[in-house]
């Protein structure tokens, strides 16, 4: 399975990053599982320094993925402790985003659309392991799809009691502005972002003789994730009459 270029792993010339002092080469050039795991407890949690992380090498992007895998198993129990109206005691992964990536809603919507990547990948990744002809875009891996959206960033993240609290502020900060349903135009904000996250997931499958009826698999998915049923309705309208 191929990854989009800023989630796969790069061909490194070892000679070319020893020349450049790189710390790429230096970090893939044997070092131990255990040294990994310290550098990766001082890496910040953003999505930008772990898929820098990721795309080392081949251990660092296992290492990085069992991370994810962790943080979604810590999402599940952080949801359960919020809807059970109890202190939370996983407090998981904080934080998860930069100033910067908060300085906007414009970035906020470019670092939810890598987190949603990133993790359906490390999903993918995780399945692969047990069999091997697992997709993006199974049954699975939809329903993961959908699941990850809409619970971060979608229809049910910025719900007191639904979302996951780590990635409240990011979600809160993206669904600012034109987002919302009101005077300005929100459906083509939306629209765009479901766009650029279909975009990366189907850079896997770009060759497949299937590729645009995946595509559109996949959007729709995602627009499930984002749209509530009315919103729903008010997008299929808005854009039947812009037609």
């Amino acid at each position: 399975m191929r990854e989009p270029s800023e989630f796969k792993e790069p061909a490194h010339s070892c000679s070319a990053c020893m020349e450049s002092g790189s710390w790429a080469y230096l970090l893939s050039c044997g070092m131990e599982p255990e040294t990994w795991e310290n550098i990766l407890s001082q890496v910040g949690n953003d999505v930008h320094s772990l898929k820098k992380l990721r795309a080392v090498n081949s251990l660092s992007r296992k290492i990085v993925d069992d991370k994810l895998i962790r943080l979604m198993r810590d999402i599940k129990n952080d949801l359960y402790a919020v809807q059970a109206v109890i202190p939370n005691p996983f407090a998981p992964y904080e934080p998860v985003y930069t100033e910067d990536d908060l300085s906007s809603p414009k970035k906020a919507r470019d670092a939810a659309a890598s987190w949603v990547t990133l993790l359906c990948f490390a999903n993918l990744r995780s399945r692969q392991s047990y069999y091997t002809l697992a997709s993006i875009d199974d049954a699975n891996g939809k329903s993961f799809m959908h699941w990850i959206t809409a619970t971060l960033f979608g229809k049910c993240a910025t719900r007191v009691s639904a979302g996951s609290r780590c990635f409240r502020p990011l979600a809160q900060k993206m669904q600012e502005g034109s987002w919302r349903p009101g005077p300005e135009p929100w459906v083509p904000t939306r629209e765009a972002w479901i766009d650029a996250v279909a975009g990366k997931l189907v850079a896997v499958f770009s060759t497949h003789p299937r590729a645009q009826e995946r595509c559109q698999s996949i959007k729709t998915m995602i627009q499930h994730a984002v749209y509530m049923v009315p919103e729903k309705a008010v997008r299929d309208r808005l854009l039947l009459e812009s037609e």
